[in-house]
């Protein structure tokens, strides 16, 4: 089997194969496909309405549109990758097509969440915070009034202002992949000497070996990762001033972990940053929200079909007969 490259986009293209040939039960468990069937029994077995087909397909057609998000608590919209994309879309589509403020308090910006999801994280927030640079406008601290931070609160980076874009860019990171945000986490903090902070580097080749494992431990599991090759790309571009690589070159993954050998060191925030700023973090998680062409059309044909009238395939019926003459 031939290698996959980075930066790639063949890559893409194998993993869309893949999914193709995925049963259908893994499909759904791997989408969580039972998530969005369960919210629509539950609305149609609250609602009580006559015709709960109609009421079902409205409910597809509303999820397929990736509305069926709004205004629900944090562990649904969350609940799966479909849910988070679908939040993300809607919160860019809101705050972001034609913004008025430019620059936003990270605060200010927990609260627009909160619109959208009344108990939205606000830990979440704080972690960008801490992550985004500061506006340029506002990165001296002393130009600040001394009541500019409230002496309520613990932590100062919520009340520092930012670029709303740059903000939403590590927002959706950290989102997404919060799963995989926290265990890079720890794993900085395990590796660090002395107690932990987002600005203490490590050795390239040990956070690459702990990222490597973490990938290893959890490829069965459920949970939203990065595309390994995004990761090693922040790592090769953090060390690229040490080892002097050519920018145009590309490695087959086997090659990067004599790549990332060599000495170099790396921090948490530093890595978060080239991870945010990598625009095929972005592209991952918009390709989990497409909206299929006529789906309402389908979905209301499927909905007021009655179930006598689908037929049965020449394969099933062959098999009918058959368990007939056994």
């Amino acid at each position: 089997m031939e290698i996959p490259r980075i930066f790639n986009p063949s890559r893409r293209k194998g993993l869309h194969k893949e999914r193709l040939q995925m049963s259908g039960e893994d499909y759904a468990e791997l989408f969580k496909i039972s998530i969005l069937f369960q919210d629509a029994i539950k609305i149609i077995l609250d609602r009580r309405e006559d015709k709960p087909l109609d009421l079902l397909q409205e409910y597809f057609s509303v999820a397929l549109k990736g509305e069926h998000v709004l205004l629900r608590d944090f562990s649904f919209i969350s609940s799966s990758q479909y849910n988070r994309s679908c939040f993300i879309n809607q919160v860019a589509k809101i705050f972001h097509t034609n913004p008025y403020f430019k620059i936003i308090t990270a605060l200010d910006y927990h609260q627009c969440l909160c619109l959208l999801c009344s108990d939205f994280p606000r830990s979440l927030v704080l972690e960008v915070s801490k992550i985004v640079p500061v506006h340029p406008s506002y990165q001296n601290n002393s130009e600040k009034p001394e009541n500019y931070i409230s002496t309520l609160s613990n932590e100062p980076s919520l009340f520092d202002k930012f670029d709303i874009e740059e903000f939403r860019q590590g927002a959706e990171m950290f989102f997404f992949y919060s799963e995989f945000m926290e265990k890079l986490k720890t794993l900085f903090s395990e590796l660090s000497s002395g107690d932990f902070s987002i600005e203490n580097e490590v050795m390239i080749s040990l956070a690459y070996s702990g990222i490597n494992s973490i990938y290893s431990r959890t490829r069965f599991s459920l949970f939203l990762f990065p595309p390994i090759e995004i990761v090693q790309e922040a790592l090769l571009s953090k060390a690229q001033g040490k080892l002097q690589l050519p920018l145009d070159e590309l490695y087959l993954v086997d090659e990067i972990g004599d790549k990332l050998n060599a000495s170099g060191a790396i921090g948490y925030k530093d890595l978060c940053l080239a991870l945010m700023k990598n625009p095929e973090i972005a592209l991952e998680i918009e390709r989990q929200y497409q909206i299929p062409n006529n789906h309402e059309e389908e979905l209301k044909k499927l909905a007021t079909e009655e179930p006598s009238s689908i037929e049965p395939s020449s394969q099933s019926s062959r098999r009918v007969r058959t368990k007939k003459k056994r």
